[in-house]
Formats: structure tokens, C-alpha cells, sequence
């Protein structure tokens, strides 16, 4: 099935449309690469070099600044994602297929997100960003339920305090990536999609839990107000494959070849 009506669709695009722009490819690029930086620096594959991930970027060791640098970029990463979830919610043909795209590629990713973060096969104690992307495509999926149930607005909205508080739950729970949060984030985009200025203020607020890294977060905020509300020309399943590969081939450098 589909959230939105083929009118629905078009005046959501609307939004975003411009002549020229990001494609929804072009973003998956920029947060895909963002991504990559960070986890070369937060899965230390650059301890050979004393390259680790830090907090200080006015270091008189540029390793330090580095290493502090490629930490930042990789915050612009996540609210890209979230966005493109709330998106891809919206103009998909199919939101179960969709949603169990997402979840079969985090059940698919554990394994090297494990081997990448912690050097160790399995790891329970803490979920690849799939799995938080997934459930927020899961609760997205369920308030759009309830908005069509036959009740008043009172019960409605208790309904989706307590779907929301579920998944806030379960994500803290099984400790997917940025937990409870996560989730809220990805919320807040949704609740904020009828405009690009609502998005932005959706972001602002959503993701304050990474202000304190120099603010890197909204760097997002900037990328996303060039998306031209265009599909790109790149297949999908590159983008799915590219997650678990990157952390196989950071983890095998980082053991085998450095």
C-alpha cells in the first residue's frame, strides 16, 4: 500500500521541487560519504596513525584536529537519513515492502556493524542505524493508521503517544543506534514535512542532542534545502549494499591489512 494519494504525493513534492538541486541520490552520496569518514576514525582504523575519534578540533596535535574533524562531518550523515525515510515513507509504491527492506538490510548489517564498532562478531549492546531507521518507518506506518481510525481526535492522539513511547522503548531496549532518540528524530521530520521550513525546524529541535559537537548536525539543514524532489539515477540497493560493506572493509583493514 501506499500513505499518500497520487494528489498527496504531487503536493508533497511540490515542496521541494526546484529546476536544479539534489536528487534523493545525490543526499544518499553526501550522507553515505559523511558516514564513511566518521566510522574510519570511530572504528579506529586510524590507531597505526594516533588518529582517534576526539572531541577538541583547536588541538596543537593535527591528529587530534583530525581526528575530531571526521567525527563532526559524520553528524551531517543521520539527519539525511532520517529525512530520507520520511520520504521515501511518502513516495514508495509499497511501505511493507519498504519496511522490510530495512529491516532484512539491519539483520543483514549486525554482523559487520559489530565486527566494524567493536571488533567482536556479536555485540548486543549496541544496534546498527538500521534498526532505528526501520522502527521509525514502523511507527511512521502506524500513526498514519490511526489518523484514519473512526475515533476522535482525544483517542487518536492518545493512541500515537503510546505507539510513539513503544518504539521509544524498544529502540532503548535492544540499544539500536541514538536509541530513543533516534526515533524522536525521525518523528519530528515527519511531523514537520508539510514544508521545507518546518523540516529545517524539525531538525533544529530533533537533533539538539549532537548540537554540542561544534554544531556539524546542521550542516545538514543547508544540503537537504537543495533536494529537488527528483529520484537520481542510481539504483537503490547500492545505497543498502554500501552499509554493511563499508564496515566489512573498515574492519579488514583496520585487523588484517593496518
Amino acid at each position: 500500500m501506499q500513505l499518500l494519494t497520487e494528489t498527496q504525493r504531487q503536493k508533497y513534492l511540490d515542496i521541494w521541487h526546484r529546476d536544479n538541486g539534489i536528487s534523493s541520490s545525490g543526499l544518499k552520496v553526501i550522507a553515505c560519504i559523511s558516514m564513511l569518514i566518521s566510522h574510519i576514525v570511530q572504528c579506529n582504523m586510524l590507531q597505526k596513525f594516533n588518529i582517534y575519534p576526539t572531541m577538541t578540533l583547536t588541538s596543537s596535535d593535527w591528529r587530534v584536529t583530525v581526528g575530531a574533524l571526521m567525527l563532526f562531518i559524520g553528524r551531517i550523515a543521520f539527519p539525511i537519513f532520517a529525512f530520507l525515510i520520511v520520504n521515501g515513507m511518502f513516495l514508495t509504491r509499497s511501505v511493507e515492502k519498504y519496511i522490510v527492506r530495512l529491516f532484512s538490510f539491519a539483520i543483514i548489517s549486525e554482523i559487520p556493524f559489530d565486527l566494524a564498532i567493536s571488533g567482536e562478531m556479536f555485540d548486543f549492546y549496541h544496534q546498527n542505524v538500521f534498526f532505528t531507521l526501520a522502527l521509525s518507518a514502523c511507527l511512521i506506518f502506524i500513526v498514519e493508521k490511526i489518523d484514519k481510525f473512526d475515533q476522535s481526535n482525544f483517542v487518536k492522539a492518545i493512541l500515537k503517544l503510546i505507539s510513539i513511547a513503544i518504539f521509544c522503548v524498544i529502540a532503548n531496549y535492544y540499544h539500536t543506534d541514538y536509541s530513543m532518540l533516534g526515533i524522536l528524530a525521525v518523528f519530528l521530520l515527519y511531523l514537520g514535512s508539510s514544508s521545507r521550513r518546518n523540516t529545517y525546524i524539525a531538525i533544529l529541535f530533533g537533533y539538539f542532542f549532537e548540537a554540542y559537537m561544534y554544531l556539524f548536525v546542521y550542516l545538514s539543514i543547508p544540503i537537504i534545502h537543495f533536494y529537488n524532489g527528483k529520484k537520481g539515477n542510481i539504483n537503490k540497493w547500492a545505497f543498502y549494499i554500501f552499509y554493511p560493506t563499508h564496515l566489512l572493509l573498515i574492519s579488514f583493514i583496520r585487523d588484517v591489512v593496518l
